[in-house]
């Protein structure tokens, strides 16, 4: 038989490298030890080597990072907004409740009350003359208040005590 020529990087990884003289020698105690037939390495091609894989993309380019950071932030906010309106919105009704609880207490109090004559004009009036009897109802105009110290006539509730004159004192606009 010839000579036969291989390339060494044609090999697989496990192959043992050797020289072609020692090829014909490991054939021929191969094939004493074996029974089935010793084919020559150049009788088939090698299986093609794996093809190179590349690395796998990183998770997180810079640019992700950002918009996932930028994300986060907005969505934490948001949550955090949520939580300050939740707890107002129940302070609020809180609130609300506690004045439902006040006005049901002020009418059970009015319908349990004594029925009393309540004055149309409250809160009363402020000036000097105004009169009251001692249940707090104003006194009727014609009551008599006392006597006037200049004239020595008596004067009435909310009687006008001073004269208006006709001479009227002259603006400081016109």
């Amino acid at each position: 038989m010839g000579r036969v020529m291989f390339d060494s990087h044609l090999l697989p990884p496990h192959a043992p490298l050797s020289t072609p003289k020692h090829a014909a020698a490991n054939r021929g105690a191969a094939s004493s030890t074996r029974s089935q037939p010793q084919t020559t390495l150049m009788s088939s091609p090698p299986p093609p080597p794996p093809p190179q894989s590349r690395p796998p993309p990183p998770v997180f380019s810079g640019q992700g990072k950002v918009v996932i950071i930028v994300v986060g932030a907005v969505v934490g906010l948001a949550l955090v907004v949520m939580a300050v309106g939740l707890v107002l919105c129940l302070r609020v009704r809180s609130g609300r409740r506690g004045y439902d609880e006040l006005a049901g207490r002020i009418d059970e109090a009015s319908r349990e009350a004594p029925t009393r004559h309540n004055p149309l004009d409250w809160p009363p009036s402020t000036t000097p003359y105004t009169k009251f009897d001692a249940d707090f109802r104003p006194l009727p105009k014609f009551w008599r208040m006392g006597t006037d110290p200049a004239s020595g006539k008596p004067f009435y509730f909310q009687r006008q005590t001073r004269v208006r004159s006709k001479r009227r004192p002259k603006s400081v606009y016109k």
